[in-house]
């Protein structure tokens, strides 16, 4: 029986084992935190392939078809958004590495921010460059400072990182 003190009495003595029924809340608990944290890594994973995916879709697009239908200031707004998509699709995947090497909420928060960026950044970057409305370039902005809060959010949460703790050890 695993020897682990629970309450002080009154007294100031430990009351003394843990009961199975404890260690068995203790388990579950630790289960359903690592599913949550695989279920995170995953989706980081998956939202920086998917990121990818299109970096390359998009870049070959520009590079193909909108070379010759584009005016220079439009095709230099999205190659802005392709190099920056794809920049931060690795990111996403340095987010997942990080949430699954050292387990924490900041890491997710890092990814959420990068995916938002991306959004906000890289979406309005492409709606300029393809509808030529300047109005969406009001909207890049906060996809920059979604980006920075991210590199940030990453560097803290590898700074005041803990050691994954594995069920086996």
């Amino acid at each position: 029986m695993l020897q682990c003190p629970r309450v002080r009495s009154r007294g100031g003595a430990l009351e003394g084992l843990m009961r199975p029924v404890d260690v068995c809340r203790l388990a579950c608990n630790l289960n359903s935190v690592m599913a949550r944290d695989e279920r995170r890594v995953r989706w980081l994973a998956a939202a920086g392939a998917l990121l990818a995916l299109a970096d390359v879709a998009a870049g070959a697009f520009g590079a193909h078809a909108l070379k010759s239908w584009l005016p220079a200031d439009r095709l230099g707004a999205f190659d802005t958004a392709v190099r920056y998509q794809g920049l931060h699709a690795l990111a996403l995947f340095a987010c997942a590495w990080v949430l699954q090497s050292w387990p924490s909420r900041i890491s997710f928060a890092a990814g959420v921010c990068f995916a938002i960026g991306t959004l906000l950044f890289c979406g309005s970057l492409y709606a300029l460059a393809l509808l030529g409305e300047p109005r969406f370039g009001a909207i890049t902005p906060f996809g920059g400072i979604a980006f920075l809060a991210g590199w940030t959010l990453l560097a803290v949460a590898s700074l005041k990182s803990r050691k994954a703790t594995s069920p086996t050890s």
